[in-house]
């Protein structure tokens, strides 16, 4: 068919030699009222349309306008300076949803009254074609990779590259185009997963819309679905799935090895359809819930092989630190080692996890293995540096209570008039023998001052120690016995001049 021109008014003046609206003789004004269906079927119910432009031609020119005017608000539009007793052609198109509407109707200079256009798909101004794609309850297959050949041959080639049209259907199964040539095409319809294969004959007229249904016949999905929920039945996310071929390659458990993988999702589903049928040995993973299990899943062809895991009540371990006052202490690091050896060393890097603070004193991680923890409880500032053991028992929750503190002691070595005395050599050792030689190299640790006599040592081990205090300058040096118990800061004051 002809396609009209729609170029630039100033353009086609030029082209065409027509005269503007203001120079044309008579006095005769048309009003216009544009509508436009909702639907590509023109069924719907006419809206206005505004914003749009109405292009004005002699009657049967299909190729050059006169001028276009501009609907307002609400679809209307006002033509002036119509020549008196001639007939004109108004007209619009408008593209939705990948199908051209088109409305024509001739009008008269003299003719009385509000005229209206309705722009609707499928009229006798356009050709083209509206392919719907349905199942076998008329339901739309949305997503279909539609190809457009203009030979058999071609189509049954199915080389995108030679096709005249590409698209896909929408959401309602549709795909169309318009303004096309009058000619016979041919669509090559197929799935994404090229379950659903068809071809069939577009015939194209002059005139009018060929409209074309395809019912398919969908096969049923072969795969397999995975649904993880926790004790209170809402899905968990993150999940971690691999599907292997053996037994073997799940207990290894690397993914790479996997015939497909994914993880699931925020309703804690998974699900891989267009898969061989075969035996799946399944492995759910995720290390923060402390979640690893592995199932057996015999999908058969045109089947999803369904699996629900209920997961027990989550594992807790709740700890509470409160000083020797009863308060909560908070700013501890508090790290969980599988055994003590792991324990003294506090490596960070070895800690199996660490308890992050949830309150005043209050620690909490979720997820961990059912088993003994030596928990490494330390805090620099605070002087804190405790070893807690503790047993967790699978999906409940563990809560546990310790009372802490500092482990050492606080010492003031003075004169008879309470005065510090500066430049003392302070050392603790484990025996009162070693304290009375003063064999450095047996001490146990040497205090620096925390100001004039003021010494203090906190984290411990419980036990007695004697501490050699010296000074060479003055006649200084005695040994005193102190007492260090756990989680108590020992104050002594000592006159240290005889």
């Amino acid at each position: 068919m002809t396609k009209p021109l729609l170029l630039a008014p100033v353009v086609v003046m030029l082209l065409s030699g027509c005269r503007k609206p203001d120079s044309l003789p008579g006095s005769s004004d048309i009003g216009l009222h544009v509508t436009i269906t909702n639907d590509v079927n023109g069924t719907g119910t006419p809206q206005d349309y505004s914003d749009k432009y109405i292009y004005v031609a002699n009657t049967d020119d299909a190729i050059n306008y006169l001028f276009s005017v501009k609907t307002d608000a609400s679809g209307n539009a006002l033509v002036k300076g119509l020549a008196e007793e001639e007939s004109y052609d108004v007209y619009a198109h408008e593209m939705r949803e990948g199908l051209q509407y088109s409305g024509r109707i001739t009008i008269q200079a003299d003719g009385a009254g509000q005229q209206h256009l309705d722009l609707r798909p499928g009229n006798s101004d356009q050709n083209g074609f509206l392919i719907t794609c349905t199942d076998a309850a008329d339901g739309p297959l949305p997503n279909l990779r539609v190809r457009v050949y203009t030979s058999l041959a071609l189509a049954q080639q199915n080389d995108s590259n030679l096709a005249y049209f590409k698209g896909n259907t929408d959401s309602f199964g549709r795909v169309s185009k318009t303004e096309t040539a009058t000619t016979s095409y041919y669509a090559r319809i197929r799935s994404l997963d090229q379950q659903l294969d068809t071809t069939v004959s577009v015939p194209v007229n002059s005139r009018g819309i060929t409209r074309i249904t395809c019912r398919f016949v969908v096969p049923s999905p072969t795969g397999l679905r995975l649904v993880i929920r926790d004790s209170n039945g809402a899905g968990i996310p993150q999940v971690n799935v691999c599907a292997f071929a053996t037994a073997a390659l799940a207990q290894a458990g690397d993914c790479a090895s996997a015939a497909f993988q994914g993880a699931t999702g925020p309703d804690g589903s998974y699900q891989k359809v267009g898969i061989p049928p075969q035996t799946y040995h399944v492995r759910a993973r995720n290390a923060l819930l402390g979640l690893d299990t592995t199932y057996t899943c015999d999908v058969q062809a045109q089947t999803i092989c369904e699996t629900t895991i209920d997961l027990p009540p989550i594992t807790i371990l709740q700890l509470s630190c409160i000083d020797l006052n009863g308060a909560g202490i908070p700013g501890l690091t508090i790290r969980a080692y599988v055994s003590p050896v792991l324990a003294a060393s506090n490596d960070p890097a070895l800690a199996t996890f660490e308890l992050p603070a949830v309150g005043n004193g209050v620690y909490r991680k979720e997820g961990m293995a059912a088993q003994q923890y030596w928990l490494r409880i330390t805090s620099g500032a605070q002087g804190i540096d405790a070893v807690e053991v503790l047993g967790v028992t699978a999906s409940v929750l563990n809560a546990y209570s310790v009372t802490i503190g500092p482990t050492g002691f606080d010492l003031f070595c003075h004169d008879g008039n309470l005065q510090g005395i500066p430049g003392l050599v302070v050392q603790a050792y484990t025996t009162e023998a070693f304290a009375l030689g003063a064999l450095e190299d047996l001490a146990v640790f040497t205090l620096e001052p925390q100001g004039i006599g003021h010494y203090r040592n906190t984290g411990l081990v419980p036990g007695t120690y004697w501490l050699s205090i010296r000074n060479e300058d003055i006649p200084v040096d005695t040994v005193q016995q102190i007492l260090v118990q756990q989680y108590s800061v020992n104050t002594l004051d000592l006159d240290v001049i005889p």
